[in-house]
């Protein structure tokens, strides 16, 4: 537990971190697209790519499909195309879900899907017609989600509802988040729920801050102590990477638009100072990109643009991201093979708790950590080191012992290893590497045996 207070002691490491997220807009760079007075978009991570589709639902009409690779837009517009609605991804199915409600002018409420290469026209028994909804993907049904309706002022009590691909049904659920319209629905995949923030309130026509969850059957209204502001049209994604659920921008009912960004941490609301920061405005839309560990957003309604539509690409995401890579295996003793890993594949951020875990131990068996800041060397042995000469044949240091640390047994009896990582701007980027050794009598000479290595990069959020 007080490896990195040493560090901080030893190399005078003690200047406090600030926030390091930031946001920062990508040069255009070719072909955009077209700046409509209407548009909606989805990240479809397993491809990689930011769907944005654009339409004018005014005479003359017009529709298009683009999608962004993290570096170049791509029209991929097809004569079979819907108009205006909501839209959200369905990985557990490979589509893009759009819930039309004009086309042409007129009222529609047909769903829609896109596959990567064509929208496909899908005429369902639908839920009572509506306005005011939103779309979000719900990991526990595996199904997409409908929830808010808004029409006039008058709303159905049939407030959420989910889609498999072939059929809705009613989820209802009590409390409920009735009453609410155009709600950010964002998917924690971490934590496999659906937060719900309220921006915006049927009746009266007033913005209302408020955060709901959904498990897959319930609707439960978290109180934390600090709500966001609310802010019409904000934007609101998921960073799977830093854990956080990120909103930004929005305009307040009849005043000013601004470019605040709003973390929530699980526990509260908070307001971030952000170095940089996208021109005030609403109507953006963002998307986590898994493979790159950032949020990715196009677009947004900016008054103080000429055009008033922000037609830049632009990124979220830390400076100093935390990493984590296995090297080597272990070697097998009487329950197996010591596994290290992270405790739901938690990542080492300054100022959080680190935990790992180790697998394949004997129960009641002894079990120390070996951490140190060098996978090469320790001191003049180089790394890996067989300790077949120590009677452990088969068995690899692969880590400095800088220092040893007993594994605690948790409520299961599995050893687990834990540090709190100081609030110290000097620790970004820093390497360290854990491996265990287990005591096991009887199983070679040297009466112990070892797991694989596990190393860590030290990242700011």
């Amino acid at each position: 537990m007080a490896v990195f207070p040493w560090v901080l002691a030893v190399f005078g490491l003690t200047s406090l971190v600030g926030a390091q997220a930031d946001w920062r807009y990508v040069p255009l760079n070719g072909a955009t697209p077209a700046l409509y007075n209407a548009y909606e978009g989805a990240f479809d991570f397993l491809r990689g790519v930011l769907v944005v589709h654009v339409n004018r639902d005014a005479p003359p009409h017009g529709f298009s499909t683009w999608e962004w690779n993290g570096t170049s837009w791509a029209d991929r517009s097809t004569a079979n195309s819907p108009e205006y609605g909501p839209m959200a991804y369905d990985p557990s199915r490979g589509r893009v879900v759009k819930v039309e409600t004009f086309h042409l002018g007129n009222r529609s409420w047909v769903v829609w899907e896109w596959d990567g290469s064509t929208w496909t026209r899908i005429a369902p028994v639908m839920p009572t017609p509506r306005g005011g909804f939103m779309l979000g993907y719900d990991p526990n049904l595996r199904e997409v989600l409908m929830v808010g309706v808004c029409d006039a002022v008058t709303w159905p009590a049939d407030n959420c509802w989910s889609w498999n691909g072939t059929r809705w049904a009613q989820r209802q659920s009590v409390p409920d988040p009735l009453g609410i319209g155009n709600p950010l629905l964002v998917t924690d995949h971490i934590r496999s729920r659906l937060l719900l923030a309220v921006a915006y309130h049927c009746v009266p026509n007033t913005g209302q801050s408020g955060t709901w969850q959904w498990d897959g059957n319930t609707w439960t209204m978290l109180a934390p102590p600090t709500q966001h502001t609310a802010w019409l049209g904000a934007a609101a994604t998921y960073d799977g990477d830093r854990d956080r659920l990120v909103l930004v921008g929005g305009c307040l009912v009849g005043g000013p638009c601004n470019a605040e960004t709003w973390e929530f941490d699980g526990t509260t609301w908070n307001l971030v100072p952000t170095a940089n920061s996208l021109r005030p405005g609403g109507g953006y839309i963002t998307g986590y990109d898994f493979a790159n560990r950032r949020i990715v957003g196009w677009g947004g309604d900016v008054p103080a643009l000429p055009s008033q539509r922000e037609r830049r690409v632009f990124i979220y995401e830390t400076a100093w991201k935390a990493m984590y890579d296995i090297s080597g295996g272990g070697c097998a003793g009487s329950g197996g093979i010591p596994w290290v890993e992270s405790e739901r594949g938690g990542l080492p951020w300054i100022g959080d708790g680190f935990r790992l875990r180790v697998r394949g131990v004997a129960p009641g068996a002894a079990s120390w950590m070996a951490t140190g800041f060098s996978a090469q060397s320790w001191g003049s042995v180089t790394l890996p080191w067989a300790l077949d000469v120590v009677g452990a044949p088969g068995c690899w240091l692969r880590v400095e012992p800088f220092v040893w640390f007993p594994c605690t047994p948790d409520g299961n009896g599995v050893p687990t290893w834990s540090i709190t990582i100081p609030v110290a701007t000097a620790l970004a980027g820093l390497e360290f590497f854990n491996q265990v050794l287990v005591i096991d009598p009887g199983v070679n000479a040297l009466g112990a045996v070892l797991s694989n290595a596990y190393r860590s990069v030290i990242g700011i959020r």
